[in-house]
């Protein structure tokens, strides 16, 4: 992988520094991974700020050409990276007990280990090129940020990890799940994603524009939109950032 990497000592965001690179270098790989050991701009989705100590955990971001798939159906690059990184977690690190919030957070036992922020370039009716920007909390045992439930690698299992051993081991596994992409494979990325879901066995609580509720997922459209079902069977759709999770954090 060492030839498909680079790795900068600080940058203020790994997909920015990509975005970049593309702007100026038309010949660059599919795979191409920039790897910060501090981001001093990290952003999660919607802008939210994303919190890591320098050289404590894996920042950094992957260079995809998904041309084959259907700009309406996009969605599906956030479920590949999301199963490859909870295969990581699950097969390479030990975890259980490892879920997929909606639409991409990773999260232990219900707290928060990653975060994706997934940036589509279009052009016409194709998507040019994905930019998968990777927030995965590895050592840090301290968290000053109000996050609610952050939780990394070294607090679940109790040791330290080599940074630059399990970055390739993380990015074999995002590269395994999109070869199912590649294969044309969606069916089996979709219900493996739906299947991994946070909160998808059962009726928890949600808070949406009318208040809270109780509900269970019924389902992920292609398109990513969640469809809740409530406990009186009415069903409920919600595009991202519409409905949020009630967290405990018991």
């Amino acid at each position: 992988m060492r030839e498909n990497l680079i790795h900068l000592a600080s940058t203020s965001s790994t997909n920015e520094y990509l975005h970049h690179l593309i702007s100026c270098d038309d010949s660059l790989t599919e795979g191409l991974v920039v790897w910060s050991d501090f981001q001093t701009d990290g952003k999660g989705q919607m802008s939210n700020v994303w919190e890591s100590e320098a050289g404590q955990n894996l920042t950094f971001s992957m260079l995809f050409f998904p041309s084959y798939v259907p700009v309406s159906e996009q969605f599906l690059l956030s479920q590949f990276v999301s199963l490859g990184i909870v295969d990581y977690l699950k097969n390479s690190v030990g975890l259980s007990d490892v879920t997929i919030k909606w639409p991409n957070d990773i999260y232990w036992k219900g707290k928060k280990i990653c975060g994706i922020l997934i940036e589509n370039l279009l052009m016409g009716n194709a998507i040019s090129h994905t930019i998968v920007g990777i927030g995965l909390n590895v050592n840090q045992k301290k968290f000053l940020s109000d996050a609610p439930n952050p939780v990394s690698m070294a607090l679940a299992t109790k040791r330290l990890f080599n940074l630059e051993v399990e970055l390739p081991k993380l990015v074999d596994c995002i590269k395994a799940r999109y070869l199912q992409v590649i294969k044309n494979d969606f069916s089996t990325i979709r219900a493996q994603y739906f299947n991994s879901l946070y909160h998808g066995d059962n009726f928890y609580y949600y808070t949406d524009e009318k208040g809270s509720f109780a509900a269970k997922i019924d389902s992920v459209a292609n398109d990513g939109i969640l469809t809740l079902r409530l406990v009186n069977g009415e069903m409920r759709k919600y595009a991202f950032k519409e409905v949020s999770f009630i967290i405990s954090n018991k």
